[in-house]
């Protein structure tokens, strides 16, 4: 299983409109082409924070990989796949500072996998995922 977490259309629309809003601000007072040139490197910055911002999951018969995090599937313990409502308690007043944290705020569900190797001070790894469901079914499968 493969799935890529990246910005959602939303968030692209309101940072696209929030560059545009300050090019418009600094146009009031700067002249046409130095305003374009802030507005460019506005977008720049904007696309490069969102492609730092999106991760892929994978899953294949020997790990688990989130992002730049790997796992071998032989120390994953429990895994749960969490609703909007438990994803918002796990992600809150449940959440353990020593935890992995894969999260983005704009993905309401995700899968907890507990880590079962006692040289890893990891209790848990916190994953957003649009296809929880099917994540969580994919670990239990390749784990067995």
């Amino acid at each position: 299983m493969r799935e890529r977490i990246r910005w959602s259309f939303s968030i692209w629309v309101t940072a696209i409109f929030l560059n545009l809003l300050i090019a418009l601000t600094f146009w009031g007072v700067l002249d046409t082409k130095p305003t374009l040139a802030l507005l460019s490197l506005s977008l720049l910055l904007t696309l490069a924070w969102a492609k730092s911002s999106e991760y892929e999951i994978v899953v294949n018969e020997k790990q688990l990989r989130v992002g730049k995090a790997r796992i071998d599937l032989r120390f994953v313990g429990e895994i749960t796949a969490l609703d909007s409502q438990q994803m918002k308690v796990a992600r809150g007043v449940a959440i353990d500072p020593s935890a992995y944290l894969a999260i983005r705020s704009w993905i309401k569900t995700g899968v907890k996998v507990t880590i079962n190797d006692p040289r890893d001070p990891t209790p848990y790894w916190l994953i957003s995922s649009k296809r929880f469901r099917e994540l969580a079914a994919a670990i239990s499968a390749e784990k067995n």
